[in-house]
């Protein structure tokens, strides 16, 4: 006798014996076992108590817009299983915006619980880009939270803005022009969001954070570091190019131990960046560093950043400093020859030896 000449009633049967795993393999078998057994499987799946299982069995249904088998689902305890606090949570990183629709229709899910991250479902869509499930929260639910922050203090605009994901254009976009945002709060380390897309060098989102009116280009961190200081330390010449375009940076804005973005990539190295600072007229290109009333040439020097040195050199207003002591009264190439920086010497001393030969008197620290 074939299985399927079998009573309905005595598949369920067989069926109820059987592991999840076969008992999906038994359903798969044709249309008319996968339509007796669908709330049979759903009945394993809550017996074993299988999280993976229940949690597929409701997505789903959601998926085939099966109302009553969501219903059934929940009438049978399902959230006994599944945590409905963070079923959202996962959804978001694993369903489309249309199952996470039913299941918010047909599920009491509260839109403002936390994850053991201590971020809200739209936290959790927002740090992975998923601009779509982001926009239908924000479309229906005029009241939620916008501004929830997780264990780190960070929201869901530093989420957006600390990923490469190539939504996140769209998804800071739907943030931004949202009047609930507030684009000024900051992590538990002082970053705001743009000092989180600097950080993570998405410089696509950078402008988009800098046209908001209520973003201060200026705002520094937990550690004092503006913006601008970040990008000049890190060397990301795109992203300070992108900040010395707008109208209100302060190209000079220093730390609190004084340290301008000029002193700062001088000191790191950043070839790009110090060119890029050289060429903007608003930049102090002579101002002194905090550590031993050091010029850029004497960091450059004190480095050994001959790539530096000829950048500095090739400004007619660095090139003064040539001759500057320091608090030691060290020039830029004795400060090389005492710390043992041969490539710096032999290039300052040529530069030394075609000034001294033009008669410039050495100058004081200003």
């Amino acid at each position: 006798m074939s299985l399927l000449s079998l009573p309905n009633e005595l598949l369920l049967e067989i069926c109820s014996y059987q592991s999840l795993h076969d008992a999906y393999s038994f359903l798969r078998t044709n249309r008319r076992l996968a339509a007796v057994f669908r709330h049979a499987l759903a009945e394993i799946a809550l017996r074993t108590e299988h999280l993976p299982s229940a949690r597929r069995a409701l997505y789903s249904a959601a998926a085939r817009k099966d109302i009553p088998m969501i219903e059934y689902l929940v009438r049978k305890g399902i959230f006994t299983i599944v945590d409905e606090k963070i079923l959202l949570h996962d959804a978001a990183g694993t369903q489309s915006p249309d199952v996470i629709e039913i299941l918010l229709d047909t599920c009491d899910l509260d839109i403002e619980s936390k994850d053991y991250k201590g971020r809200s479902a739209l936290s959790v869509a927002a740090s992975i880009g998923a601009a779509d499930i982001v926009k239908l929260l924000l479309h229906r639910y005029k009241s939620i939270n916008l501004n929830s922050q997780d264990l780190m203090q960070s929201t869901p605009l530093h989420l957006a803005s600390s990923t490469n994901n190539p939504s996140a254009p769209a998804l800071l976009h739907l943030l931004l022009h949202d009047p609930r945002t507030d684009p000024t709060l900051t992590d538990e380390f002082g970053h705001t969001p743009l000092h989180a897309a600097i950080s993570r060098r998405c410089k696509d989102l950078v402008p988009m954070l800098l046209q908001h009116p209520r973003v201060d280009p200026n705002q520094p961190d937990g550690n004092d570091q503006t913006p601008l200081l970040t990008a000049c330390a890190e060397g990301y010449g795109e992203v300070v190019k992108i900040l010395l375009e707008h109208p209100r940076i302060d190209v000079n804005a220093a730390n609190r131990q004084g340290w301008m973005p000029l002193n700062v990539a001088i000191l790191r190295g950043r070839v790009d960046v110090v060119r890029r600072l050289l060429a903007d007229e608003r930049v102090d290109c002579r101002a002194r560093a905090p550590r031993f009333c050091w010029t850029g040439l004497h960091l450059a020097a004190a480095g050994g950043r001959r790539e530096v040195l000829e950048v500095l050199m090739a400004d007619c207003r660095v090139r003064k400093d040539l001759t500057a002591v320091d608090e030691d009264m060290d020039t830029p190439v004795q400060l090389a020859v005492k710390l043992g920086r041969g490539d710096a010497v032999d290039f300052l001393r040529g530069c030394e030896g075609d000034m001294q030969g033009r008669g410039v008197r050495v100058e004081l620290a200003r």
